[in-house]
């Protein structure tokens, strides 16, 4: 009976000893192990959802008032120090608005004799900023411009 009563203590020990051991193993675990290929198989979900039109706007060209001649679709600027392009959208019985885009998610394409802006939802990986944060695949709001050839000059 006194062997029992001296092996139980040294057992709860061992326990106690082994518990923080044990757990931070398992944390170790999932952290390098299982979360990684949690996101190396969201990976393909991710590239395979597809871009989600969410707008069509048809784009007016201006005339400029100097002596040369020629349509302009897109005017280009900074606010703030941010870069934003300008253009005229509407319709001859509801007017005409000036409209301003953030530059940062919208790119231009030449390819439509008609100008016109989609607006879609893309589906990305974000990067991992931390060792714990999850990779996950989130939406991004992205503007494209598409205007006729040659409409783009490089700047001055």
């Amino acid at each position: 009976m006194t062997e029992e009563k001296q092996s139980y203590p040294i057992v709860l020990k061992l326990v106690y000893f082994l518990t923080p051991i044990i757990t931070l193993a398992i944390a170790l675990l999932v952290l390098f192990v299982v979360l990684p290929n949690i996101t190396e198989q969201q990976k393909p979900i991710c590239d395979e959802m597809k871009d989600k039109v969410t707008s069509y706007t048809p784009i007016y060209s201006t005339e400029d008032g100097t002596a040369v001649r020629g349509s302009f679709f897109l005017g280009s600027g900074r606010v703030n120090s941010y870069m934003v392009y300008y253009f005229y959208t509407g319709d001859d019985a509801n007017g005409f608005q000036r409209k301003m885009l953030d530059a940062q998610n919208t790119y231009v394409f030449q390819d439509s004799e008609t100008p016109y802006m989609l607006t879609k939802i893309k589906y990305r990986m974000t990067p991992m900023d931390a060792p714990i944060q999850v990779k996950g695949c989130l939406p991004i709001e992205v503007n494209e411009l598409h205007v006729p050839k040659n409409t783009l000059i490089e700047e001055v």
